[in-house]
């Protein structure tokens, strides 16, 4: 007879185990090995499985807990349990009194008729049945697509699988801290091919169904349940090898994938360097399937849809390659853990862009105000993209204030330390900090995770405001929060200090990235620091902009850059954060616009694009709220007078390779300011430089509001046909020096 306590001990054991606000399962039967059998059937949209897990006891317990989808269909007369050796003490299987399913949760609770006992081993072994998904889901999914050389409607099969979605395809236990390996099999029709973690091993008939042939695949090594995946294929593909990876995908991308390849090749090899980490596994299998499809990532199996070999944004690529490392081989804990991995794993393709001169898929990386790309309180986001983005951040100003080398042996470590395990989002922090204590780039009173945590926990931002003594040579830094005087915003404490990292270019100094951060604002107010500048020189704080903060200056400090960047002694850096800081600064009530508008004269001569990009961003923003108005009006006149004053020659023939001028198609595009869609730059260049002054002035407006409202990427290319246009234009007067507002512009 059943003693009686087992109801609310089950009940208490599942309640009670709660781990940073994560319901856990209760930990007191963990898996070591799956052995995974499925017959997915894609035409009917359903599959069946077969399962068998080897388990071992931490406790004596009547009960094991798993995961399993309120849509997986197991019943009791399916499930058996017994010790998996025939050695053992007693060998008839353990009889399952009943089994409770707790949809909330999504859990199965299997009640026993007998205590499995510590210590020792047993397996589990139960059949369950369920439906695909659709496009958009996760889980086991299907996809229909037309193929145009057979002219059939033909289906592939996919595992989509983020942490926690393998319940919905077998009962598991679907935690990253259950790592286990696995063994699976896929049952399919002769016609049809299977991809899994591992390289296919051997293949035999399955019993009952004439046609059908098992697929088998060797163990694994340990992994978490969602790094598990299959994908089935059964239109016609080509496989080849390449390098280090195996490429298969629809015969008609064939000939076209080269360049696609050659991406995927390179991060290959640059994650490898970057982590001093060899790719973990005996395979990594690329596979293409047709249409649009936004990606899977398993151990082993990368998913993408065809899309990305036409696609001219590939930046998810690099991503998901990541995620062989830090994902699958060092798993996150729990999914307060995910975002920062994800934040990681975004940092780690912006990194691979940057190296590789992707410019155009790079990811903005300054915070910005007001006209900026994103802030956390005006775009709307999920708490885990947030959290995401504000990790990608937060590792490019830690990739400058702790240095490259610190960062990238510290992620080493990491991987080494917790290869084949979990990590929570503090290991990850602690390694950190303990590479910067032996590399002496973070001070002794300082961790990495202070710093995380100063910036991670707040959707607000600071501002640095760079006060000089220009008789002693000392500088005062002080923080607030962005867009609250400090008045207001002392009575917050804490709640309202960052740990920020200071660091400060002055002249002669030509490196951007200098090494680390030369003085840390610790959640204090201020500090005074001793630069021995002279007075004639200037100052600039947070030089490579990475930080996640606006910088504001002294009038006279103001006035020195503005004079440095007419110089151009500043690196295109520099220019960029200045012009960025100042105008966001303006529109945040921080600094007055006649400052800020002092900070653009040095446009007159700028020809590099990412300069001008930047003033474009700010004057889109500027022109929506000026439009109709005189203010706007004379705004939009100053603008491209500044863009009609003739430049340097330097790097005039960007945009000039195809053609010249007499090949310029109607030029009423730029009259009307419209860009038809696949435009080439050398087109439009063309266009704006054969038009006469007045034309070009009201073109080059309509044309930039046009691209910025409609977020088209193609800005980028129109603004790098700069140097070309501007030295094919008369100067135009602009303001000077203190005219540039003159109570006409700035006090409208």
């Amino acid at each position: 007879m059943r003693a009686q306590w087992w109801p609310g001990a089950t009940l208490l054991l599942l309640t009670t185990r709660c781990v940073l606000g994560e319901l856990r399962l209760p930990g007191t039967v963990v898996p070591r090995w799956y052995r995974l059998e499925l017959l997915p059937r894609a035409a009917e949209g359903t599959f069946a499985g077969r399962l068998r897990v080897n388990v071992t006891c931490r406790a004596d317990t009547d009960t094991v807990v798993l995961h399993a989808d309120p849509a997986l269909r197991v019943t009791a007369d399916d499930i058996t349990v017994c010790h998996p050796s025939t050695r053992a003490s007693w060998s008839e299987p353990v009889s399952v009194v009943d089994v409770q399913r707790n949809s909330e949760r999504q859990l199965i609770i299997l009640l026993l008729s007998r205590r499995l006992n510590r210590h020792s081993s047993y397996s589990i072994h139960l059949q369950f049945e369920g439906r695909m998904g659709g496009e958009g889901e996760h889980g086991l999914i299907r996809t229909k697509y037309f193929d145009r050389e057979t002219n059939n409607t033909e289906w592939y099969v996919v595992t989509s699988l983020r942490p926690e979605d393998a319940r919905k395809v077998f009962p598991c236990f679907d935690e990253a801290e259950y790592k286990a390996t696995f063994e699976v099999s896929v049952g399919t029709p002769s016609h049809q091919h299977v991809f899994s973690n591992t390289p296919l091993a051997d293949i035999e008939n399955v019993d009952g169904l004439p046609g059908w042939y098992w697929k088998h695949f060797p163990v694994t090594p340990l992994m978490s349940t969602y790094s598990a995946g299959i994908v089935v294929l059964e239109f016609e593909h080509f496989s080849q090898p390449e390098g280090s990876f195996h490429i298969v995908g629809p015969t008609s991308i064939e000939s076209s994938i080269e360049n696609t390849i050659k991406y995927l090749q390179d991060v290959y090899e640059y994650l490898q360097d970057y982590f001093d980490f060899p790719y973990p596994l005996q395979k990594l299998d690329i596979v293409f399937v047709p249409g649009v499809y936004r990606g899977s990532a398993s151990w082993g199996l990368v998913v993408l849809g065809e899309d990305c070999v036409t696609s001219a944004d590939r930046r998810g690529l690099a991503s998901k390659m990541a995620a062989q490392w830090v994902g699958h081989l060092a798993t996150p804990r729990g999914r307060n853990d995910w975002p920062a991995c994800a934040g990681l794993a975004l940092f780690l393709g912006h990194q691979f862009r940057t190296e590789f001169k992707y410019a155009d898929e790079l990811d903005e990386t300054s915070f910005n105000y007001g006209y900026g790309q994103e802030i956390f309180q005006q775009v709307r986001q999920s708490e885990a993209e947030k959290m995401r983005n504000k990790v990608f951040w937060l590792l490019h100003m830690l990739q400058h204030s702790l240095t490259e080398k610190t960062l990238r042996t510290g992620l080493h470590e990491l991987l080494v330390a917790r290869q084949f395990q979990v990590f929570s989002t503090k290991v990850l922090w602690s390694s950190l900090t303990q590479q910067a204590r032996r590399d002496a780039t973070l001070p002794q009173d300082v961790t990495v995770e202070d710093v995380s945590s100063s910036w991670l926990g707040k959707d607000l931002f600071p501002v640095l405001n760079v006060v000089r003594d220009y008789a002693r040579g000392t500088v005062t830094v002080t923080q607030h929060v962005l867009g609250c005087k400090e008045s207001r915003c002392a009575s917050d404490g804490g709640d309202s200090l960052w740990y920020i990292p200071v660091s400060f270019l002055a002249p002669g100094d030509s490196d951007v990235s200098t090494a680390g951060a030369r003085h840390w604002l610790r959640r204090q107010r201020e500090m005074t620091v001793d630069e021995q500048l002279r007075p004639e020189q200037f100052l600039v704080a947070d030089p490579s902009g990475t930080g996640m903060f606006m910088v504001n200056y002294d009038p006279t400090n103001w006035a020195l850059l503005a004079e440095a960047l007419h110089r151009k002694v500043l690196p295109v850096a520099v220019r960029t954060k200045l012009l960025r800081d100042s105008w966001n600064l303006a529109f945040a009530g921080e600094l007055n616009f006649n400052t800020a508008m002092n900070m653009t004269l040095f446009l007159e001569d700028e020809t590099e694009h990412d300069v001008w990009d930047v003033m474009f961003s700010m004057f889109h923003h500027i022109d929506r709220l000026l439009d109709g108005s005189r203010a706007g009006d004379k705004l939009k006149w100053y603008v491209s007078g500044l863009a009609a004053r003739p430049g340097t020659r330097s790097g005039l023939l960007n945009c000039m390779g195809h053609g010249g001028p007499e090949e310029t198609q109607p030029d009423d595009w730029a009259r009307r300011g419209k860009v038809p869609s696949g435009l080439q730059a050398d087109t439009m260049c063309n266009i704006l430089i054969t038009s006469d002054l007045a034309e070009f002035q009201r073109a080059l407006m309509k044309i930039f509001m046009q691209l910025r409202s409609s977020g088209s990427k193609f800005h980028e290319s129109v603004v790098s046909c700069f140097p070309v246009v501007l030295t094919t234009k008369k100067k135009l007067p602009v303001m000077k020096g203190n005219q540039t507002c003159g109570g006409t512009l700035c006090d409208q």
